[in-house]
């Protein structure tokens, strides 16, 4: 199973991930220096959680609450929905 394989890889590598998601969300969208590197890689790391709860159970409502909760948090923050959708496509 190709999930199976995401999933263990997201789950040993996850560190490792996380550094390259937090790059290149840096790199796409310079707004995100904004943010202390503790709270975007806080963010993504909660983001990376509902992925592999979606990945083994198939559900879908973690990583909807998890971005809806994040793009939120952006627009408060004074980020445009453009930033965050941009940040989103990247990861």
């Amino acid at each position: 199973m190709a999930f199976v394989e995401v999933v263990r890889l997201l789950e040993t590598r996850r560190g490792v991930i996380l550094d390259q998601l937090v790059g290149n969300v840096l790199e796409a969208v310079p707004r995100y220096e904004l943010l202390s590197g503790v709270e975007l890689r806080e963010s993504l790391d909660g983001l990376v959680d509902a992925l592999l709860h979606l990945l083994k159970s198939g559900d879908r409502a973690a990583v909807r609450e998890r971005l809806t909760q994040n793009a939120e948090r952006r627009v408060a923050q004074g980020f445009t929905a453009a930033d965050y959708l941009r940040a989103v496509f990247v990861i």
